[in-house]
C-alpha cells in the first residue's frame, strides 16, 4: 500500500546525515517511523563495524521508550539481523529526558563537584520543610540598608514562596542575581495625594476606610524608614494594602500610588528567590537527593560548562526526540548542545552559530497537539524548528496520512479545523492546521451531530437531566450503528474531570458498564497479565508475528540469537518473500530447529482449539502452554497471584462467551483493558470509557462522543507569587492584585489557543465514528466552549457546515474483505510442549554470576583507612572534588579507545587528548606517563599484536553457574604466541601490603575465573595480569 507521504517516511528512515524535524499529526504512525529509523541505524552500525552507543532515543514516558526498544529489537530479529546488530541496539539509550540527564550527571557530574549517585525523588516536600527550618539569612544578599524595609513588606515569606515556584529554566537562565540586588536603590515614596482626593461611585464608608488604612500604613512605613538601625528580624509587619473595592476611582488611585513601591519589592524578591532556590538545590545535593527537575537543571549546567560539554560532545551523540511539542526550552537546549561540534561556543538555541552536526539531531512532534503549556513552550519549539531548518543538514518532513481516522472523519476535520488552527506570526499566535489524508484502504466512517432535545424544567438537577438526555440518545443506537467492535471501543471525552461524574453515575443507574479513567495502574507491566494477553493474541490472531515472537522469546525462553538464526534461514527461501517467519500461518521450512518445532507445536495448538467455545479455547491455550506453571517459576512472581490473574481472565472469557463475542473481538477488548488499566474496583473490560480530552492523547477508539460541547470551560488561576515569561521577557507578580494588566490578556489568549488544540486532540481520537453533541440549548453561555472554539456557535464561521451534519448514526454499508486462505502445509509429527521436560531442562540451565562478585572489597571503614594511609597526592584527593569512581571510568574509557595495534606514538597521542577530560588531570598525567614507560608497554611495542577491549565474556562453569562479565583488555601477541588478559586497577594497596599482594588478594579470584573459561577454549598460552595504574606495575597471576 503506497502512501501519499511515503517519500517523506522513507527519507526519514534512510537518510542518516540529515537533521529532520518531522511534523507528525494525529494517528500518522510516527512511532513506526521512529522504530524504522532506529533499525536502519542499527543495521548500518553493524555493517560498518561501528557502535550504536551514541544513539539517544528520548521519549515522554518510560513505557513508550520500552515499546520502541522492543519493537526495534523485534524488527531486527524479523529481518534476520545478526547478534552484532542486536548487541549494538542494546548499547543505545532509550528513555525519558530525565533518565538521560541522570546518565550525564553520573558520567560527567564530577566537573561540577556533583555526587556520582543521586537519590531521585518525585516529591521533595519533606526536604523543603527541613530546609526552611534550617536556613537563615534570606535577606542577607540584599543591601543592608534596605533589609529592614524588605522584611516589613513581607519579603521573607514571599521569597520562600517564589523560590518554591521557580522552574528549572528560570533558575538556570537568570543572570547574576547578586548584581541585580547590588543595583537595588532606595524604596520609592508612596504619594497618597490622588487617593485622598478620590471619590466617584462607590460606598463612601468603604472609601473613607481605605483612605484611613492607607494613611496609617504610610505613617508607620515612613517611621520605619527613618529608624534604619532596626534589625530586620525586629521589623513590624507592614504589607502593602490592596485596595480592591470602593469604586473604580479610588481603586485605581491606590494602585497607582503603591505600584512603584510594589515594583521595588518585586525587583528585590526575584533575585533573592533565585539565590534561595539555588541554596536549596545545594542543600539537597549535600544530602544526595534531587528531584527530576533538578536533574534537568544540573544537566544544563553540564552542557554550559565548557570542559564538560566538550567531553560529552566527543561521544558523538545522535539524538532522536519524540513528542517534541511537549519538550521544554531547557530540555531542548541540553539535547541540541550535545549534538553540536566539539568546540562550538555558547548556546545554539540562543543564537550561536554551529548548530547540531548533520545527522546528530532529529525531532518528531506535532504542534497541533501541544496541550501542556504550563510545562512546555510551544513558541520555543516552533522557533527551534525553524532554526534547525536554517542550518546545514536541517529539513522539515511532514507525515499527513493518518492510519487512525477514516474518510468522513478526515474530510470533516479538514473542513472545520482550518478556521480553528489558523497559524500566524508571533509567540502567542496559533499553530497552522496540517491537513490529514486518509489511507488508501480507509472505510467511509461517519461524523454525526447528535442534537439533544431542548431542556425542560431541569433546574433542580441540571447535571442529572443533561446526563439522562444524552444517554437516551447514546443508548438508542446499537454497536453496529456506532461501528464499534464493543462498548469498550466507545469513549466519551470532555475537557474537565468533574463533568464526567454525572455521566458515570447515570450510566451505572442504567446498569451500563462504565470505566471512569482518571489514573493508570501498571497491570500491563505485570508478567502474568503481559504473558497471558500475548498468548491469547497469538491464539486469536495467528498471523500476528510480533506477539508470536514475544511468546517464543519470553514465555518459551528462546534467545534472540536462536530466533535471529531461524529468521535468517527462513529468509533464504525465495518461495515466501512476503511471509513473516514468526507467523503461525507461515510455512515451516526448518522443523529440525527448536524454534521451528515450537512454532509447529503452537500451530497445532491453534488448530486443535479453533472449534472450541471461547472459554474452553482460552483454557486450552493456558493448559497447553502450562502458562501458570511457567509463570510460577519467575522469581518476581507469586504463585497465588498467577492463579488469581488467570482465573480472572477465564471469568472474563466466560462472560465474553455469553455475549457471543469472538476470540479476536474479546482479546482486543482484553488488551485495551489491560493497557488502559481503569482505576475503579470491579471495572469491566466491556465497559464504555469516560475520560478527559487530556488523558485521551495518544489513544484511539472506534467511536468518540464529545458531550458538553457548548459548556464553557473554566480554568484555575495560577498560584502567586509567580514569574512569567512573555513577550516582554521575565516578569514577577507577588499577588493577583499586582499582576500586570497584559498578563490577563496573554493568559486568556494562551488558554483559548490551548483549548483549540485540545479540541484537535479530542476530534482525532475517533477511528470510525465521531459524534458532536449539540447541547447549545442547555447552556446559558457558550463562550470558551469547544463549540465556540470550533466556530460552530451561533454566527460562527463553521455554523453552516455544522447544521448540515447527519443527525443519526448508521451502520457501515460496506462488506469486510475476506482474507486469503493460507497455503496447505505438509503433515508433520507434532511436538509436545512438555512442562516436565522443561523443568528438567531448567535444572540444567545456567545461573548467572559475575566474576566481579569473587573480588574481595574492603569494608567502607577499611577503605577510608586505606585512603588515609595513602601517599601525599592521594591525601590531597580526599580534600579535592575528584571522584575516584569517575576517575576509574575515565581510565577504562581511555584504555578502551587506545589504538593498541598502532605504534606507541599513536597511544600517547590518544592519551594526551584524553587528558583534557580527566577528572584528576595531575594524577592522570602521572599514571599515563607510568604506563608509557612500563615494562608492559615495552613488551607490547616489541611484538605483533591483535587487541580487543571491553570484551563480553560468558562461560558455562561448574555447579550450574555461568560466569558473565567484561574483560578489560585482551591481546593476542606473537613470537611467542600468547593470549594476555589484563584487568585495570586504579585502587590503593591494602594497609601493610605491597601493591602486588594487595591486588592479587582482592582481585585474583575474579581474573582467574576469566582465565579458567578461556583455557577451556584450547587457545594458545594464556596469561592473566592485574595492572596497577598507581605503581605502573603488571601483576602476573600464577
Amino acid at each position: 500500500m503506497q502512501l501519499a507521504d511515503q517519500l517523506s517516511r522513507d527519507r526519514f528512515v534512510a537518510e542518516h546525515d540529515r537533521n529532520f524535524s518531522v511534523l507528525a499529526p494525529a494517528g500518522v504512525g510516527k512511532t513506526t517511523s521512529i522504530v524504522n529509523r532506529i533499525v536502519s541505524l542499527a543495521e548500518y552500525a553493524a555493517a560498518q563495524g561501528e557502535s550504536l552507543r551514541s544513539l539517544v532515543v528520548v521519549t515522554y514516558t518510560r513505557a513508550a521508550a520500552d515499546e520502541m526498544y522492543q519493537r526495534a529489537k523485534y524488527a531486527l530479529v524479523e529481518r534476520g539481523a545478526g547478534p552484532r546488530a542486536l548487541g549494538e541496539l542494546g548499547q543505545a539509550f532509550f528513555g525519558t529526558i530525565h533518565s538521560f540527564c541522570l546518565r550525564l550527571i553520573q558520567l560527567h557530574g564530577w566537573r561540577l563537584n556533583l555526587p556520582a549517585q543521586l537519590d531521585m525523588q518525585a516529591q521533595d516536600d519533606e526536604i523543603w520543610e527541613a530546609f526552611r527550618r534550617e536556613v537563615s539569612g534570606v535577606l542577607d544578599p540584599a543591601p543592608e540598608r534596605w533589609r529592614t524595609g524588605l522584611a516589613a513588606l513581607g519579603a521573607v515569606p514571599l521569597t520562600f514562596k517564589l523560590a518554591r515556584e521557580l522552574n528549572p529554566e528560570t533558575l538556570a537562565l537568570t543572570p547574576d542575581p547578586e548584581a541585580a540586588l547590588a543595583r537595588l536603590g532606595p524604596p520609592p515614596e508612596v504619594n497618597l495625594q490622588a487617593v485622598r482626593a478620590a471619590g466617584g461611585r462607590g460606598k463612601k464608608e468603604t472609601q473613607e476606610a481605605y483612605k484611613r488604612q492607607l494613611q496609617q500604613w504610610q505613617a508607620r512605613w515612613e517611621a520605619l524608614l527613618e529608624n534604619r538601625e532596626r534589625p530586620p528580624e525586629e521589623a513590624p509587619s507592614l504589607p502593602l494594602p490592596e485596595v480592591s473595592s470602593g469604586g473604580k476611582e479610588i481603586v485605581g488611585a491606590a494602585f497607582e500610588a503603591c505600584a512603584p513601591l510594589q515594583q521595588w519589592l518585586e525587583n528585590a524578591i526575584f533575585p533573592l528567590a533565585v539565590l534561595l532556590a539555588r541554596r536549596y538545590q545545594n542543600f539537597k545535593l549535600q544530602r544526595g537527593g534531587a528531584t527530576f527537575d533538578d536533574a534537568i537543571a544540573l544537566a544544563f549546567e553540564l552542557v554550559r560548562h565548557p570542559e564538560s560539554v566538550r567531553d560529552i560532545r566527543r561521544q558523538g551523540f545522535q539524538v532522536l526526540l519524540d513528542e517534541a511539542q511537549d519538550t521544554d526550552p531547557l530540555q531542548f537546549r541540553i539535547l541540541t548542545e550535545i549534538a553540536r561540534p566539539v568546540n562550538a561556543p555558547e548556546m545554539w538555541a540562543d543564537g550561536a552559530n554551529d548548530g547540531p552536526v548533520p545527522g546528530r539531531f532529529c525531532m518528531v512532534g506535532d504542534p497541533q497537539q501541544s496541550i501542556y503549556s504550563e510545562r512546555a513552550d510551544l513558541g520555543f519549539y516552533r522557533a527551534l524548528h525553524q532554526r534547525l531548518l536554517d542550518f546545514p543538514g536541517g529539513e522539515e518532513l511532514r507525515f499527513q496520512v493518518t492510519m487512525r481516522c477514516q474518510q468522513a472523519v478526515v474530510d470533516t476535520l479538514n473542513t472545520l479545523l482550518p478556521a480553528v488552527l489558523t497559524g500566524g506570526e508571533g509567540p502567542q499566535s496559533q499553530v497552522p492546521y496540517i491537513p490529514l489524508e486518509a489511507r488508501p484502504d480507509a472505510t467511509p466512517g461517519q461524523v454525526v451531530r447528535l442534537a439533544l432535545p431542548d431542556p425542560e424544567d431541569a433546574k433542580p438537577d441540571l447535571d442529572r437531566a443533561y446526563a439522562n438526555a444524552l444517554l437516551d440518545q447514546v443508548l438508542a443506537f446499537d454497536l453496529e450503528a456506532w461501528r464499534a467492535r464493543s462498548w469498550s471501543q466507545v469513549a466519551l471525552l470532555c475537557p474537565r474531570n468533574d463533568w464526567l461524574t454525572p455521566l458515570a453515575r447515570e450510566l451505572r443507574h442504567r446498569d451500563v458498564p462504565v470505566q471512569l479513567l482518571t489514573t493508570r495502574l501498571l497491570r500491563r507491566d505485570q508478567a502474568a497479565w503481559a504473558w497471558a494477553v500475548a498468548v491469547l493474541e497469538v491464539a486469536a490472531n495467528p498471523e500476528n508475528a510480533f506477539e508470536c515472537y514475544g511468546v517464543l522469546r519470553e514465555v518459551l525462553g528462546f534467545s534472540d540469537d536462536a530466533l535471529a538464526t531461524y529468521a535468517r534461514h527462513f529468509r533464504r527461501d525465495a518461495r515466501w518473500p512476503a511471509v513473516h517467519p514468526f507467523s503461525l500461518l507461515a510455512p515451516l521450512p526448518w522443523v529440525d530447529h527448536p524454534v521451528g518445532q515450537a512454532l509447529f507445536a503452537l500451530r497445532r495448538l491453534w488448530e486443535s482449539s479453533a472449534e472450541l467455545p471461547l472459554y474452553l479455547r482460552v483454557r486450552a491455550w493456558f493448559d497447553g502452554l502450562q502458562l501458570g506453571e511457567r509463570l510460577a517459576t519467575l522469581p518476581e512472581v507469586k504463585a497465588e497471584e498467577v492463579g488469581a490473574v488467570l482465573q480472572a481472565i477465564l471469568r472474563q472469557a466466560a462472560e465474553a462467551e455469553e455475549q457471543r463475542l469472538t476470540l479476536p473481538e474479546w482479546v482486543a477488548e482484553l488488551r485495551r483493558w489491560v493497557e488502559l488499566a481503569a482505576v475503579e474496583a470491579g471495572e469491566e473490560m466491556t465497559a464504555c470509557n469516560l475520560l478527559t480530552c487530556h488523558k485521551a492523547k495518544g489513544l484511539g477508539w472506534d467511536a468518540v462522543v464529545l458531550p458538553y460541547f457548548f459548556r464553557p470551560v473554566g480554568f484555575v488561576d495560577p498560584a502567586f507569587p509567580r514569574v512569567q515569561a512573555g513577550e516582554r521577557g521575565l516578569e514577577v507578580a507577588l499577588s493577583s492584585h499586582w499582576q500586570p494588566e497584559h498578563w490577563k490578556e496573554e493568559k486568556n489568549r494562551r488558554r483559548a489557543r490551548e483549548l483549540e488544540r485540545l479540541l484537535y486532540v479530542a476530534c482525532t481520537r475517533a477511528r470510525q465514528t465521531l459524534v458532536f453533541v449539540d447541547d447549545q440549548a442547555w447552556m446559558k453561555k457558550t463562550d470558551r466552549s469547544l463549540g465556540e472554539m470550533l466556530r460552530v456557535d451561533t454566527g460562527g464561521q463553521n455554523r453552516t457546515h455544522w447544521e448540515g451534519l447527519p443527525q443519526r448514526l448508521t451502520p457501515d454499508a460496506g462488506e469486510t474483505e475476506q482474507a486469503p486462505e493460507p497455503e496447505p502445509e505438509p503433515e508433520l509429527a507434532p511436538v509436545a510442549l512438555d512442562l516436565t521436560a522443561a523443568r528438567e531442562g531448567a535444572k540444567a540451565s545456567w545461573r548467572r554470576t559475575l566474576p566481579s562478585s569473587l573480588a574481595r572489597h574492603a569494608a567502607p571503614e577499611e577503605h577510608l583507612r586505606e585512603q588515609r594511609l595513602a601517599n601525599d597526592f592521594e591525601q590531597e584527593t580526599l580534600q579535592s572534588p575528584h571522584d575516584p569512581t569517575a576517575y576509574g571510568n575515565w581510565w577504562h574509557e581511555t584504555m578502551e579507545h587506545t589504538p593498541w595495534e598502532d605504534a606507541p606514538e599513536a597511544w600517547q597521542a590518544h592519551w594526551q587528548a584524553a587528558l583534557e577530560r580527566a577528572p584528576d588531570r595531575e594524577r592522570a598525567q602521572q599514571e599515563l606517563d607510568g604506563l608509557a614507560n612500563s615494562d608492559f608497554a615495552r613488551q607490547l611495542a616489541a611484538r605483533e599484536r591483535t587487541v580487543r577491549c571491553e570484551v563480553p565474556f560468558l562461560d558455562p562453569a561448574e555447579n550450574g553457574l555461568a560466569m558473565e562479565g567484561i574483560i578489560d583488555w585482551l591481546g593476542r601477541l606473537q613470537e611467542p604466541e600468547e593470549l594476555w588478559l589484563v584487568d585495570w586497577k586504579t585502587d590503593l594497596a591494602l594497609p601493610g601490603q605491597t601493591m602486588a599482594a594487595s591486588l592479587e588478594q582482592r582481585y585474583g579470584p575474579q581474573v582467574r575465573a576469566y582465565l579458567a573459561g578461556l583455557q577451556r577454549l584450547q587457545l594458545p598460552t594464556i596469561r592473566g595480569f592485574l595492572y596497577s595504574t598507581r605503581e605502573a606495575v603488571l601483576v602476573k597471576l600464577a
